[in-house]
C-alpha cells in the first residue's frame, strides 16, 4: 500500500491492523506522479520480528510495538536523503506557523503544549515524532503516522517557526540558543544515522534549519504563565523572563 507522508510517496506494508489504523488517514490510492520521491520502507515477517523480541532491548515489547519502532526508525533514516529530519517533539500550529516543543519522553511537552491549546487555540498536528522537510529551501513541518504514546497526528503541514527546547526549573524564562548549544540539543533529540553519508546529511539539513530558524531554550514549571512567556517571546521577539 501507498501512503502519503511528508509528502513522501511511501509504500508500506505492516502486519499489524493497529498501526494500519493510525496511517489510515495518510493512505494514497492516486497515480504516483513519475517525478515524486518515493521511500520503500522494509517488510517485516512475524518471524523477524520475533528474532527482535528475542534481543534484550525489545523482550518487553509486543510484536505490533517493535513492528512500529522499525517502520518509524526506517522512515526517519530514509528522508535523511531527502533534505528532511524528525525531531522527537509536539508540533503547534499557532497564528499559521508550527513551533516545536521538544524535550525527553517523560518531560511534560505534551502537558505544555495542551496548554497552547486552551490559551491560543492552537492546534497539535503531531505529538512525538513530527518531520522537518525542506521545500525550496524553507523548512515545513509535517504531522506523520509515527506518534508516539498519544497518537496525536494530522495529515498537515505548516512552516517552521521556531524550535523550542524544555528544561524543567521553578521559575520561567526564555533564552535564544547559539549555534553550538543548538545543534547539541537537537541531536540529542532526533535519530542519528550509522551512515556517514547520511551523517553529512543531516549537519547539512541543520545548518539551514539554524539559518532560517530561532532556536530557544525555555525553562519552565507547569503554570500556564509559562505557555504565555513562550508564545510572547517567539511571536512578539521581546525578551521576557517571569
Amino acid at each position: 500500500m501507498f501512503y502519503k507522508l511528508c509528502d513522501f510517496y511511501v509504500k508500506m506494508n505492516p502486519l499489524h491492523n493497529k498501526i494500519c489504523s493510525m496511517a489510515e488517514k495518510f493512505l494514497y490510492d492516486g497515480a504516483i506522479p513519475i517525478s515524486s520521491e518515493c521511500i520503500t520502507l522494509e517488510k517485516y515477517t512475524r518471524e523477524r520480528l520475533q528474532q527482535y523480541q528475542a534481543m534484550k532491548d525489545y523482550s518487553h515489547l509486543s510484536l505490533e510495538e517493535i513492528e512500529f519502532i522499525l517502520l518509524a526508525a526506517d522512515f526517519h533514516t530514509k528522508i535523511l536523503d531527502f533534505d528532511a529530519v524528525m525531531l522527537h517533539s509536539s508540533a503547534v500550529v499557532h497564528r499559521g506557523e508550527c513551533c516545536l516543543f521538544s524535550a525527553p519522553s517523560g518531560f511534560g511537552k505534551s502537558t505544555h503544549t495542551k496548554m497552547w491549546q486552551k490559551l491560543f487555540d492552537a492546534e497539535i498536528i503531531n505529538d512525538d515524532s513530527p518531520v522537518i522537510r525542506l521545500i525550496d529551501g524553507k523548512p515545513v513541518v509535517y504531522g506523520s503516522p509515527f506518534s508516539g504514546g498519544t497518537f496525536i497526528s494530522e495529515d498537515k503541514a505548516s512552516p517552521l517557526k521556531a524550535v523550542v527546547f524544555l528544561e524543567r526549573a521553578r521559575d520561567n524564562s526564555v533564552t535564544e540558543l547559539n549555534n553550538r548549544e543548538a545543534t547539541k540539543l537537537f541531536l540529542l533529540n532526533t535519530l542519528r544515522p550509522t551512515d556517514p553519508q547520511r551523517v553529512h546529511r543531516l549537519f547539512d539539513t541543520f545548518d539551514t534549519l539554524y539559518r532560517q530558524t530561532k532556536f530557544f531554550r525555555l525553562k519552565c514549571n507547569t503554570d500556564k504563565q509559562a505557555a504565555v512567556l513562550a508564545e510572547k517571546h517567539i511571536y512578539k521577539e521581546n525578551d521576557y523572563e517571569g
